[in-house]
C-alpha cells in the first residue's frame, strides 16, 4: 500500500484533487493479483496493453490513456452513452467536476489515434463497440450544446438520430470573392456541415442572444450564403421546446434530402428519447427559466420536482 501513496501523492502533484483519487483503481493480470485495501480497487485486465494504452507519471508508476480508459468504459456504456463520451473526449472543452461550468483545453485523443488503436486491440474486450461507434464520432467539439446538437444530427436513425453519416464537424470555410465585402472575418469554422448540399447547421447558444453577435451572425449568414453556401441555425429555446425541435428537424430532413420511407415506424418516439438523453445534464443545471419552459413544453409543471427527465425508451448497450 505505500506505493499507493506514493502514487497518490504524485496525482495530486500533478494536478489531480485529492477527492478525485481518495480511491484508486489498480489494474493487476491475474485474479490470484488482486489485494483491494481501503483506498484501492484491484481489477483484472487479462488482455495485453499496447503502445499508447498507458502514460508513465514515474519509474515503475502508470496510468491508463484516454485511449485504453475508452476501451474499458466501452464495455459498460450504451452506444449512445459512448458517442457522447467520444466526442468530449476528442473535443476541445472539458466539463469541471460537479458543475457545468465549461473550460476550454486540447483534445485528449482523436477519431484517428482512436482507430489506430482499435486495429491493435482486436479481439478484446470493448473493442467492437468503441470501432463501430466511432463512425459516429467527429474531432473539434467545442462545447456540450454543440456536442448534443451533431449527435442529433449525426447518429443512425435506430437510435433517434437524423443519420447524416457524411457530416463534417469543424469544417472550415474560407471567405471568398465579394463575400469578403460583407464580413469581417477572413474565415468560419461550422459547427455540423454537410458538403453534398453545402449547408452549415449551426447551434446558437446564449451568447447569440447578445445584440453585438447578433449583427456579427446575419454577416456570417449573408457572406455564407453569397458564397453558394446553406445555413440552418438552432437556437438553445428552440432545442428546448419539442415542438419547434421537431419542425426544425423536418427542415433539416428536406435541407439533407432525406426519405421519408426509410423512417423506421418508432423513430418519433426515438427521436424524443435522444433529445431528453442530450440535453439531461445541461437541464439539471440550468437557470430556473429555461428548465421550467422545457418543463411547461413537455406538458408538465414547475413543480414536477428536479429537472431530471425519463428517456421513453430503452438505450440498450450494443453487445458484442
Amino acid at each position: 500500500m505505500g506505493k499507493i501513496g506514493w502514487a497518490r501523492r504524485l496525482l495530486v502533484a500533478r494536478g489531480i484533487p485529492e477527492s478525485e483519487i481518495e480511491s484508486i483503481d489498480v489494474l493487476v493480470l491475474r485474479d490470484c493479483d488482486r489485494r483491494s485495501g481501503k483506498g484501492v480497487i484491484a481489477h483484472t485486465w487479462q488482455y495485453p496493453i499496447p503502445p499508447g494504452g498507458l502514460i508513465k507519471i514515474a519509474r515503475g508508476v502508470y496510468v491508463v490513456s484516454p485511449l485504453l480508459c475508452m476501451q474499458q468504459v466501452a464495455t459498460k456504456l450504451s452506444e449512445v452513452e459512448l458517442t457522447e463520451l467520444l466526442l468530449e473526449t476528442c473535443g476541445r472543452y472539458a466539463l469541471l467536476p460537479g458543475s457545468f461550468d465549461m473550460v476550454k483545453r486540447d483534445p485528449l485523443t482523436s477519431v484517428a489515434e482512436l482507430r489506430k488503436y482499435c486495429s491493435e486491440i482486436k479481439g478484446q474486450r470493448g473493442s467492437l463497440k468503441l470501432r463501430r461507434v466511432l463512425g459516429s464520432v467527429r474531432d473539434g467539439a467545442r462545447s456540450p450544446m454543440e456536442t448534443a446538437f451533431f449527435m442529433m444530427l449525426m447518429l443512425p436513425r435506430r437510435l433517434g438520430g437524423e443519420g447524416l453519416a457524411d457530416l463534417e464537424m469543424a469544417h472550415r470555410i474560407d471567405v471568398k470573392g465579394p463575400a469578403m465585402f460583407l464580413t469581417r472575418r477572413s474565415y468560419f469554422e461550422c459547427d455540423a456541415f454537410l458538403s453534398r448540399t453545402k449547408t452549415d447547421f449551426e447551434y446558437n447558444g446564449i451568447v447569440h442572444e447578445e445584440e453585438g453577435q447578433f449583427v456579427t451572425d446575419v454577416e456570417r449568414i449573408n457572406a455564407l450564403e453569397a458564397m453558394g453556401y446553406n445555413v440552418i441555425a438552432i437556437t438553445r429555446r428552440s432545442f428546448f421546446d419539442r415542438s419547434a425541435f421537431g419542425r426544425l428537424m423536418k427542415a433539416i430532413e428536406l435541407r439533407a434530402h432525406r426519405r421519408s420511407s426509410r423512417t423506421p415506424a418508432d423513430f418519433a418516439q426515438k427521436q424524443e428519447g435522444l433529445r431528453r438523453f442530450v440535453l439531461r445534464r445541461y437541464l439539471d443545471e440550468a437557470p430556473d427559466d429555461e428548465r421550467e419552459a422545457f418543463l411547461l413544453a413537455e406538458g408538465r409543471g414547475a413543480d414536477s420536482g428536479s429537472g431530471a427527465t425519463e428517456v421513453p425508451w430503452d438505450y440498450t448497450p450494443f453487445e458484442e
